[in-house]
């Protein structure tokens, strides 16, 4: 979301989980980023009150792409995804064209499971890599859901340099031609 606030007028971004939201948060004031949002919610769902949006970037695989997300790209919107259980990912890109949507292919793709309404459901949450774990255990964060992981991970995967866990979907408007 930081990166895509320095090419965006504006930025939405949404956590599953209320620390990273406000470690996100933390970042952009540290960055002197004004033009983006964060909201903890079910990103399944997307942010509504301010849509429509030019982008769409959701950075976890759900089971299809999620229809509130669809309706909430701009008329001539791109939304990107991967789609797919772990192992089996394939990295969707939805553009929206009149009324309907074109799907394109853009090859395979391992992220962690969106959860969610629109994702998968919560017994797929324990499916979350050591790495998402790494990742927010790195942040100093040790919850429930993501405890300290049993053993170091080392293995650079993206987004932050550890894949990231839960949801996360940022949502752009771009700026006025």
């Amino acid at each position: 979301a930081a990166v895509l606030a320095k090419l965006c007028a504006k930025v939405f971004t949404i956590e599953r989980v209320n620390e990273l939201a406000l470690k996100a948060s933390e970042i952009f004031r540290d960055l002197k980023i004004h033009n983006a949002s964060v909201k903890v919610f079910d990103g399944t769902y997307g942010w509504s009150d301010q849509a429509p949006f030019d982008r769409i970037i959701v950075a976890a695989a759900g089971p299809e792409v999620p229809e509130p997300l669809v309706q909430q790209l701009a008329r001539t919107g791109r939304l990107v995804m991967p789609i797919g259980p772990a192992g089996n990912q394939r990295l969707e890109r939805v553009i929206r064209v009149g009324t309907g949507v074109k799907i394109e292919d853009c090859g395979t793709a391992e992220f962690v499971p969106l959860v969610g309404r629109f994702g998968w459901k919560d017994q797929h949450a324990s499916l979350l890599s050591f790495a998402g774990d790494a990742y927010l255990n790195e942040m100093g964060i040790t919850t429930p859901m993501f405890p300290a992981p049993a053993r170091p991970i080392t293995r650079p995967c993206m987004f932050g340099g550890y894949q990231r866990p839960a949801c996360g979907i940022a949502t752009a408007k771009l700026a006025p031609a």
